[in-house]
């Protein structure tokens, strides 16, 4: 007889990518580091992952922030990083909770939000941060950690690609919903 193969679905709930602009950095607000949109090939196969560079600073935070439009909910931060050089963590932050993952210990670390990863192969990490109570969150921000420090002196160079910036109104993260119209995107 012949084995007969069912076709399966991917089941997840309706959700929005509250964030605006998930692949370039072209309109988010940089802090003591540059940006260079289309820079590195991305989970996806295709060259739209941006690098950011780490500039010098002297007791400064090195990130980029975009505002966001929420209610009051438990939400997710979710985004793909990839290290070039240097030795820094990739930060991310809701403006409540922030989380810090290390390319060389493989783990994340976040003091008072839930956080997580996973390998999306190829170097590239998708790392998730939640907040645990209902808040409203008004900006998401990405950028570079000294360990688990987001304030730090540094000489610069350091360098990570981002790429696939998702705020959903969730306590987890679904698959990416890419917003390259400048609006939320919902996947129904």
């Amino acid at each position: 007889g012949q084995v007969q193969s069912c076709p399966s679905l991917l089941l997840e709930p309706a959700s929005t990518n509250i964030m605006t602009s998930s692949e370039s950095f072209a309109s988010w607000t940089k802090n003591n580091l540059t940006s260079a949109d289309n820079f590195g090939i991305s989970p996806d196969g295709t060259k739209n992952a941006a690098k950011l560079t780490e500039s010098s600073g002297t007791s400064a935070q090195y990130r980029a922030n975009k505002s966001v439009a929420s209610a009051t909910a438990i939400h997710t931060l979710s985004c793909y990083v990839k290290r070039i050089s240097g030795t820094r963590t990739a930060y991310i932050d809701l403006g409540i909770v922030t989380g810090f993952f290390n390319f060389d210990t493989k783990s994340i670390y976040s003091s008072s939000g839930t956080a997580s990863f996973e390998d999306a192969g190829n170097g590239w990490y998708r790392i998730r941060l939640s907040h645990n109570t209902a808040a409203a969150t008004s900006t998401a921000y990405v950028g570079f950690g000294n360990g688990n420090t987001e304030t730090y002196t540094s000489t610069g160079g350091a360098e990570i690609l981002f790429w696939g910036v998702q705020v959903e109104a969730l306590s987890y993260a679904t698959s990416y919903i890419p917003t390259l119209s400048g609006a939320s995107q919902t996947r129904t």
